[in-house]
């Protein structure tokens, strides 16, 4: 069962574009340590006003995307086994 890493989601980005009333949420996982990115994490959103959950994967470099998730309170967490 993976656990919780130590690690920042850094460069947390919310992109809006008017027209469309819509948000992208993107930004980085990095070891909390060294700063190093955390490739292939799984990174959840949490709505703290409903149930609603949007997940994504970070790519090679620690990037990440989760495009369009509704206006509210979240709670992000990232997940990879071996990093506690």
């Amino acid at each position: 069962m993976p656990r919780l890493f130590s690690a920042l989601i850094l460069i947390l980005l919310l992109r809006t574009t008017a027209a469309a009333q819509s948000t992208d949420i993107s930004g980085m996982t990095v070891d909390a340590f060294s700063g190093s990115p955390v490739p292939h994490s799984h990174v959840r959103l949490t709505s703290l006003d409903s149930s609603a959950a949007y997940n994504a994967r970070s790519d090679d470099l620690g990037h990440f995307s989760i495009p369009h998730p509704k206006s509210g309170n979240y709670r992000v967490e990232a997940e990879l086994a071996g990093y506690h």
